[in-house]
């Protein structure tokens, strides 16, 4: 019995040298799971223990370009799916012109009250059919 467990834990630490090693050149807390089979949160779990940080995670919570991004797509003209693809290729995820929307309005509203400040079509579609069936009902 002694040696099941052992094994267990040897496996463990590999495991988990493995792990620290990925995140520590660069990879990202999903890509570190997908490549080993530990859960995402795992690999959070280790790491932050480890004091190491996922140079992923820094990237992502940084938005301070897309105010800039915003005013000049809208400013040119663009949609709110345009101001969408100006920020996934910044930052490397496609997101949604309700997206982009949504976080203007609530960090950077005076790029809305600038004028072009409509919801997406589909939007506005689906808060009216609310409102009419509320009506109705």
């Amino acid at each position: 019995m002694s040696k099941l467990v052992e094994t267990s834990l040897m496996r463990r630490v590999r495991q988990q040298k493995e792990v620290l090693e990925l995140v520590r050149s660069g990879y990202s807390f999903n890509q570190t799971a997908e490549q080993t089979g530990v859960s995402k949160n795992t690999v959070g779990k280790w790491a932050k223990e480890a004091g190491i940080t996922s140079p992923a995670g820094t990237r992502w919570s940084d938005f301070s370009h897309r105010a800039s991004l915003t005013k000049k797509v809208r400013a040119a003209g663009g949609t709110w799916r345009d101001v969408a693809d100006a920020w996934s290729s910044v930052e490397g995820f496609v997101g949604s012109e309700t997206n982009a929307w949504n976080w203007t309005r609530n960090n950077a509203p005076e790029i809305i009250a600038a004028g072009k400040g409509k919801r997406p079509a589909h939007v506005r579609k689906a808060v009216v059919a609310a409102y009419m069936a509320g009506a109705s009902a």
